[in-house]
């Protein structure tokens, strides 16, 4: 077991691997606290290391040293959550496209559930493409204070953003989603029905022919970077308020 050096950073390796132990971590914490522990290693930056299998080169993040301790109170477990975020942090983390409304998200001492389900920490692009649908959902849920705070953060975050402009000359990017932007509203909530329709119509279409929802996946990420995360992070805010 070695620390983690400076060529360990996540920048340098497979994000892919990176989002897949992090959730593991935090998956790992959430079975502790439901059984009544907490981890004490937490409180210690040094006791998150990498183990590496002698066979490849894959490395995967660990927790050790110190024994766990009984019954954590919500405040304890959300200090554990951040704990691990200051970890990823030094590892490089804040370059991660998702990361932001990801850590949003746990500062805010979401339960588990809800940090599982968030983009950043989804493991196949069909999981993050569709995820749009639940945060579809939810957004029309909202009553009218509600939709005016997760208006109010994301045009803070996303200042000068217009989608109907990205996505009409983008459109060759759509594929066979033929779309009339002008069918929308031109706020978060029409932006989140296109992606959704978007999303409905790869489902569609999978039923007569093998879908590719890696494509998909690029093309999000590439036309519209950390937005699915922050509409889905904000959405679940504004649940709250």
């Amino acid at each position: 077991m070695t620390t983690c050096p400076p060529f360990d950073k996540i920048d340098n390796h497979s994000e892919s691997q990176w989002i897949c132990d992090i959730r593991e971590v935090f998956e790992a914490l959430g079975y502790l606290h439901d059984r009544g522990f907490e981890h004490l290693c937490m409180d210690e930056m040094h006791s998150f290391v990498y183990t590496r299998n002698e066979s490849n080169s894959n490395r995967t993040i660990k927790m050790f040293k110190g024994l766990p301790s009984l019954r954590p109170d919500q405040e304890s477990q959300g200090n554990q959550r951040i704990k691990f975020l200051q970890f990823l942090e030094a590892c490089g983390a804040e370059k991660l496209v998702n990361y932001g409304s990801f850590k949003q998200l746990v500062l805010e001492r979401a339960d588990l559930n809800a940090i599982l389900k968030h983009p950043f920490v989804l493991e196949t692009a069909k999981q993050r493409v569709t995820s749009i649908l639940a945060t579809n959902e939810m957004m029309f849920g909202l009553h009218n204070n509600q939709r005016s705070f997760l208006d109010s953060i994301l045009c803070h975050n996303f200042q000068g953003f217009k989608w109907k402009d990205v996505a009409n000359s983008n459109r060759a990017r759509f594929g066979t989603f033929n779309f009339h932007t002008n069918q929308y509203e031109n706020n978060w909530f029409g932006f989140a029905r296109f992606i959704r329709n978007y999303v409905e119509h790869l489902r569609d279409s999978n039923s007569l022919q093998h879908v590719d929802y890696s494509v998909a996946d690029t093309v999000l990420s590439d036309l519209f970077p950390g937005i699915l995360g922050w509409l889905y992070t904000c959405a679940l805010l504004a649940l709250r308020k």
